[in-house]
């Protein structure tokens, strides 16, 4: 399975598009029984043109927003791939210190640097498309507790507010959160991890304003389903 992903990093000079770029697997998952890992790479670039490998802490915020810090905890090799010269490389990653009680997460960012310029070329503004990639890295406890939460279900002025917790010691895929035919429209199938929470909402239809409003919440491993009563008088 590959994933193909380009940033715009801006106007460059004589710039060319990048090529697709493969990643293989999409995600890492080490444990105190799976202390390293392959990661492969395979494409082509062009000449001069190099991947540049990095490794970061992943957080959460209070939001559930994704934050990124500087990290030591990941070794990995290499940290620079020259796809020009062969179409395939891989990388090594391993951690020096697997035991957790609470999963660690990160990235792993494989970022194609822009193309060298050639001055020979018409000088003007132009575009290089990039490939961005973060390889999502999970360091999982010896005792892997997943649990999903629906907190602070509440109706006011016709607004379903819903909160989602991860309340486990790992991580969750967030797949979908439906209540009836309200639509949650800044909800997006992406990580919760362990500790944080993110909350949605949604106008009612006139229709569920009078009744109980089943919400559920669908993981990648776990379904959770919660009735709230509605009022005509909750949504004003």
């Amino acid at each position: 399975m590959r994933f193909f992903a380009a940033l715009v990093l801006g106007a460059l000079s004589g710039a060319s598009l990048s090529g697709e770029i493969g990643v293989s697997p999409l995600r890492i998952e080490l444990s105190p029984a799976t202390k390293s890992a392959v990661v492969t790479v395979t494409g082509k670039t062009g000449p001069g043109q190099f991947l540049q490998v990095s490794a970061m802490r992943w957080t959460q915020d209070a939001q559930g927003q994704d934050r990124y810090e500087e990290t030591s905890d990941l070794v990995f090799l290499p940290k620079s791939i020259d796809l020009a010269k062969a179409d395939k490389q891989l990388i090594r990653i391993g951690v020096q210190k697997p035991v957790t009680d609470v999963e660690k997460t990160y990235r792993l960012f494989i970022r194609e640097t822009p193309p060298p310029v050639d001055p020979g070329q018409q000088r003007g503004a132009q575009v290089a498309v990039v490939v961005d990639f973060g390889l999502p890295v999970f360091l999982m406890p010896a005792k892997p507790a997943p649990k999903v939460d629906l907190q602070d279900l509440r109706v006011e002025n016709g607004v379903l507010s819903v909160k989602v917790a991860n309340a486990g010691n790992v991580r969750l895929m967030l797949r979908s959160l439906s209540a009836g035919k309200a639509q949650f429209k800044e909800f997006r199938p992406w990580y919760l991890l362990s500790g944080t929470s993110r909350t949605y909402t949604a106008s009612l239809p006139k229709a569920a304003c009078n009744g109980p409003l089943a919400v559920q919440v669908r993981t990648e491993t776990l379904n959770l389903k919660r009735e709230i009563a509605v009022t005509p008088q909750m949504c004003g």
